[in-house]
């Protein structure tokens, strides 16, 4: 019998490493490792300096977070990976988004002669006009990325692909985030889980800056008096600046906003499947995970800034306010109001979402992508 290929996932450990990237990696290992032999090189969350055995896959764990790291460019870390693919020997290499450690990847790859994916996760690492230090560094590194012809890109929308046609390079394949769902329950299930009692209006996500929690506060302070509303928030907000215990305050002051903390992904699920409808406030976003949870659910999302491949424009899952906040909150008043318009699209969404979020459909796409 003829050996597996073995590959290497360049991401931190889920569940150990708790965010969408990392979450997207193990689904695809778990659903790759009867194909391949897979390791993961861990950056987070998974006992620092050690090798360990988890769920059937070895993960050697490295710490680059001290900040000589990040001001040497990750140059000092980067020997330690070199030492681990050394050791492993991978056919593959598979990243799950593009950074800093890219430019180390791409050169191991690059000397080896081995296949390297980059698979792009967010928008901000693509868009490189700023004119800044940080930007012209990012801007090196890619170009040298980019000179390695056994570095292949997968992207996840349209818009990605324009980013890096912009930058001379031509991605290989799209293939979007996948989640299990649960094939049993009909969409008339999901529906009635949502008809007691108040509207169920949620919010998932951590405090940083960027995914823009306060406006979702702001959100619930302009709903407060009424009473058909009930607004929820789950994630981290570690007490670590004025910023985060001001959001707290403002979340213990109102009475109808309810805040559960950070929580699994299970728990994230059922709160969802509870949900009338996810608000997403984020500045930047690749493609959400919380978006995808929530369609499979048969739950529409309404988008302050976010419209990954324009699926709102295609489909009808929801609505999209391009930045623009009195349109959340008409859009909200009117989705709540109007049950017609809103069964339509939480049944569009329950529908869509199981066509493209398919892990096997996708899983398909990524072996081609892997064997081209």
């Amino acid at each position: 019998m003829k050996n597996k290929k073995k590959l290497c996932l360049f991401i931190g450990f889920y569940p150990f490493a708790k965010g969408g990237a990392e979450y997207q990696c193990r689904i695809i290992a778990d659903h790759l490792k009867q194909k391949y032999d897979i390791f993961f090189i861990s950056y987070e969350g998974v006992y620092p300096n050690t090798v360990n055995v988890i769920d059937g896959y070895k993960i050697y764990s490295i710490t680059p977070y001290p900040s000589y790291n990040r001001k040497l460019l990750y140059f000092p870390v980067a020997q330690t990976i070199f030492r681990i693919l050394e050791k492993e020997k991978p056919d593959i290499i598979y990243q799950r988004i593009l950074n800093s450690f890219s430019y180390h990847l791409s050169k191991y790859s690059k000397n080896k002669k081995i296949p390297y994916f980059i698979h792009v996760a967010d928008n901000y690492s693509l868009q490189l006009n700023q004119l800044c230090l940080t930007t012209t560094v990012r801007k090196w590194m890619l170009n040298k990325v980019k000179k390695n012809e056994h570095c292949k890109f997968i992207i996840q929308t349209s818009f990605q692909k324009k980013l890096l046609e912009k930058q001379g390079i031509r991605p290989l394949q799209k293939v979007y985030n996948m989640h299990p769902f649960d094939k049993v329950q009909t969409f008339e299930k999901y529906l009635c889980k949502k008809k007691k009692g108040l509207f169920k209006v949620l919010w998932i996500g951590s405090a940083r800056p960027v995914k823009r929690m306060n406006l979702f506060l702001d959100l619930a302070e302009l709903f407060k008096n009424e009473n058909k509303f009930s607004f929820h928030i789950i994630g981290r907000i570690e007490k670590t600046n004025t910023f985060n215990e001001e959001l707290i305050k403002k979340i213990e002051k109102n009475n109808t906003l309810h805040y559960h903390g950070e929580q699994s992904n299970d728990y994230v699920n059922k709160e969802i499947s509870t949900s009338n409808v996810i608000i997403n406030t984020s500045l930047n976003e690749g493609f959400s995970n919380v978006f995808i949870q929530a369609w499979l659910r048969g739950v529409p999302v309404i988008s302050l800034n976010s419209n990954p491949d324009e699926l709102f424009n295609k489909y009808n899952l929801g609505y999209f306010c391009d930045n623009n906040f009195d349109k959340l909150v008409y859009n909200l008043k009117k989705i709540e109001k109007d049950k017609d318009v809103y069964i339509h699209m939480a049944e569009k969404s329950y529908n869509v979402s199981r066509q493209l979020f398919n892990i096997e459909n996708n899983i398909h796409i990524l072996k081609k992508s892997f064997q081209s």
